[in-house]
């Protein structure tokens, strides 16, 4: 009986503690929603889509598997890699003074013709993904 007296006296009469917030972390899902790579690659997707180009199934894929950042990134990549080497003229992309491109410039809104000949690779890379449990590069023992 005592010790539920202290307890309840220590919770009626102590001064109110104040939670301190943790440090916000960047919002993940906030950053995947916002990505205007992932927001043109979608468009593209719906595109084919409706020109029988892909089945809708592979445009609900794709929206799925835009939520994995790791797949996000690799599909951006493999699209950086195909612009660079495609030889297609695709406009000004930008580059840095090493002649490196520049991700965080390119106007992927401009590219979406170029993202819809890409989709069959990019839906390609789900499969792989799925294959190698989230991982396309292999462990060499």
């Amino acid at each position: 009986m005592r010790l539920w007296c202290v307890f309840l006296a220590l919770c009626c009469f102590s001064s109110p503690v104040v939670a301190q917030e943790p440090p916000k972390k960047p919002d993940v899902v906030e950053e995947i929603s916002n990505n205007p790579f992932r927001a043109t690659l979608l468009k593209a997707a719906d595109s084919a889509a409706k020109k029988g180009e892909i089945r809708r199934l592979d445009v609900v894929r794709l929206r799925v598997a835009t939520l994995s950042p790791a797949f996000l990134e690799r599909a951006q990549e493999l699209a950086v890699i195909q612009m660079s080497f495609s030889g297609d003229d695709l406009g000004e992309i930008p580059v840095d003074a090493d002649g490196k491109i520049e991700v965080s410039r390119i106007d992927w809104e401009g590219l979406i013709a170029f993202l819809e000949r890409l989709l069959p690779l990019i839906l390609r890379l789900i499969d792989l993904f799925a294959f190698n449990g989230g991982s396309i590069y292999h462990d060499v023992a």
